[in-house]
């Protein structure tokens, strides 16, 4: 029992240093959860809008597309980067104008100004 209140204990904390180590800036760039190493942030774009420019985004910085889903609330782009690290995209509607997008590229490969770079060409693609 004690073993198991360490490990909720540990979770615990893991947690609340996600909360604590997220950085959230003020000039549209996004919310990077430090721990789960996700690029998060909202759009103002309809989501088929957005879903094309995050595709176009994902050829612009060379990655190769694996996989590419929509329907009419959210879609998927899953992507392989040069080192076969794989990114994904994951697009959901906010409202008609409105698109919450988040880049996610793995806890242990995942790479801040990656994220950056690539929700940088799919705003400049808006």
């Amino acid at each position: 029992m004690r073993s198991v209140g360490m490990v909720v204990s540990v979770l615990a904390l893991a947690v609340g240093a996600g909360v604590v180590g997220c950085k959230s800036t003020n000039g549209g760039t996004g919310t990077y959860n430090t721990v789960t190493r996700d690029l998060s942030t909202t759009v103002e774009a309809n989501l088929d809008r957005s879903f094309q420019a995050t595709r176009d985004a994902v050829r612009d910085m060379g990655f190769r597309e694996t996989k590419a889903n929509k329907d009419a609330t959210s879609g998927v782009i899953q992507a392989k980067d040069a080192g076969d690290h794989t990114i994904e995209v994951r697009l959901r509607r906010a409202s008609d104008r409105m698109t919450e997008i988040t880049i996610d590229q793995g806890m242990l490969t995942g790479q801040e100004d990656k994220g950056r770079m690539l929700l940088d060409k799919i705003k400049s693609r808006l």
